[in-house]
């Protein structure tokens, strides 16, 4: 991998680790865990990602190194948004609220 496939990997990991911290802070919860969990989420995804895409091709122009780098990227940003709000989806405010609305059902008599 070179050094822009592995810049790529870090620059998840920071948008992860972000992402995480302001879910964490918008929830209540502990700001400093969920963000080193969110880099390490994102860092270990996209890596992940890239070494199988690497496995997998061994492109033989410059175009298909080209495409295959945008495909990887791609991969890889699906993989940890889809990751991302799993674990994150005790934090989102949809979530938050459904789970209070079960929690104090509204009164038999209540518009």
């Amino acid at each position: 991998m070179d050094k822009g496939m592995q810049l790529v990997s870090w620059l998840f990991a920071f948008g992860t680790a972000v992402w995480f911290c302001v879910m964490a802070r918008r929830a209540g919860r502990t700001r400093l865990s969920w963000t080193v969990g969110g880099a390490v989420l994102g860092l270990v995804a996209t890596t992940l990602v890239q070494g199988l895409a690497n496995a997998v091709s061994l492109p033989v122009s410059h175009e298909a190194i080209l495409i295959s780098r945008i495909k990887t990227i791609a991969a890889a940003f699906v993989v940890v948004v889809v990751l991302g709000s799993i674990f994150t989806l005790g934090m989102q405010r949809w979530c938050l609220g459904w789970r209070k609305q079960r929690r104090n059902p509204p009164a038999e008599g209540a518009n």
